[in-house]
């Protein structure tokens, strides 16, 4: 009686560990697509951790953040992150002010103090005040982002929604332009997608919602990856792709037949692209942004977004 207990006991004793050790690996390799693990968890917080030792640009320091954020995780040097943000935001209230996509940048710094909970040391007014009407921004956005209207124009947008909570006071006229300049942005990926981006922060319908599916499928590459547009970076990327598949995830029914093998086919591109480095008998991952690239930290971001099965909502933190 006493053995068969015994054997109850360690049998019990062995099937919970196995469900405690099978639990840690699923978390330390990350979502399965259907040919394997998208990521080691592991590897990409090494990289992650590398990344943040040597702080140059804002921009990455904001995917960083959005990286850690993503995968559940509290940054270990999350107070350094924050204190170099403070340290390089400019006198109006800009990051990487006057260089060229300078206010995508600050929007996209700003979502992560807003997913944080944590305020700017500095107040952005004074960059509001030089963006408060639909001419002054429509001057900025051709001055800051030349070939890269609308997702120039996204930062400016987000920034507004973000910062202050409230749509931008120019709101009317660019739902205008956006119906008027249909043309302009329909047809290439990057700018689509910020489009749609901004239509959803302000809880705006999609205009001609079939004939956008429609472009998004078309445009789907072979190899399941979306380029930046059809005719600059024509090859497919990391960074439009995920934002392909949160926008199909968000704005259309992602159980549709056609619209999931879609999104499927993406994951896998992008699961293409993850590459690891042994730096100082230490593994690091991430994704490249093209095929054959070095990865970096704004594609991993991105490609964390997709593979986790995040939606705009989740990306765009602080515009919903």
């Amino acid at each position: 009686m006493k053995k068969k207990l015994a054997l109850a006991v360690l049998i019990v004793l062995i099937l919970g560990l196995t469900v405690v050790y099978v639990s840690i690996l699923k978390r330390r390799l990350g979502p399965m697509g259907p040919s394997g693990p998208y990521y080691n968890e592991e590897d990409l917080l090494n990289f992650l951790e590398y990344s943040s030792v040597n702080l140059s640009d804002p921009n990455d320091v904001a995917h960083i953040l959005e990286a850690y954020s993503l995968l559940g995780q509290e940054p270990p040097n999350k107070d350094k992150l924050f204190q170099y943000l403070n340290a390089t935001q400019g006198a109006d209230g800009t990051w990487n002010t006057g260089r060229p996509h300078y206010v995508p940048n600050t929007a996209h710094v700003l979502m992560q103090y807003k997913r944080y909970g944590v305020n700017p040391k500095k107040s952005l007014d004074p960059f509001l005040s030089t963006i408060d009407t639909w001419d002054k921004v429509y001057t900025h956005v051709k001055t800051y982002d030349t070939g890269n209207y609308w997702g120039g124009l996204w930062g400016y947008v987000t920034v507004y929604v973000v910062y202050k909570s409230q749509p931008p006071p120019w709101t009317s006229e660019f739902l205008n332009a956006v119906d008027q300049y249909f043309n302009t942005w329909a047809y290439d990926n990057h700018q689509r997608n910020h489009v749609a981006g901004m239509l959803y922060e302000l809880s705006k319908p999609l205009p001609r919602k079939e004939e956008v599916l429609s472009l998004i499928l078309q445009q789907q590459h072979l190899d399941g990856g979306w380029p930046w547009s059809r005719t600059v970076r024509t090859n497919s990327e990391t960074d439009d792709t995920s934002v392909s598949i949160l926008v199909l995830r968000t704005l259309f029914n992602p159980t549709d037949p056609q619209i999931a093998s879609a999104i499927d086919k993406g994951l896998e591109f992008i699961k293409g692209n993850y590459k690891e480095k042994n730096i100082d008998d230490t593994i690091l991952a991430g994704y490249s942004n093209l095929v054959g690239g070095e990865i970096d930290v704004p594609s991993t971001a991105r490609a964390i977004l997709a593979v986790t099965g995040k939606s705009l909502g989740e990306f765009q933190i602080g515009t919903s």
